[in-house]
């Protein structure tokens, strides 16, 4: 999915932007505050990504993509960014496994200007 986001990214000519697929905890590490990525988007597993989204309180990106399959985990993990100064600006169920209870998920945050 990477390498056909990079192709979609030259056919639009979009340059200003960056693919990483990697374990989110260490891509993080290589930014600063100063560096931040405008928008994050995150895939985790079904446990969430609670430590992750630790990480991101500290760079503050403009906006974060939280996509979920667990809408548990999903509830627990947004809980420091809202009260951190992000909103959730929309968040869409999908039901991608309808013989299953399995429901996935994409909530957008922004970063609230105060």
């Amino acid at each position: 999915s990477i390498d056909k986001a990079r192709l979609n990214a030259r056919a639009n000519n979009i340059a200003n932007v960056e693919f990483i697929a990697a374990d989110a905890s260490e891509v993080l590490d290589r930014f600063s505050a100063a560096d931040a990525p405008d928008l994050v988007v995150l895939d985790p597993p079904r446990t969430g990504s609670y430590d992750t989204v630790v990480q991101l309180l500290q760079l503050q990106p403009q906006r974060i993509l939280y996509i979920s399959c667990d809408p548990a985990t999903l509830s627990r993990d947004l809980g420091p960014l809202v009260a951190d100064g992000y909103e959730v600006v929309s968040s869409q169920p999908f039901d991608l496994f309808p013989q299953t209870w399995h429901i996935e998920s994409m909530t957008l945050l922004q970063r609230v200007v105060s």
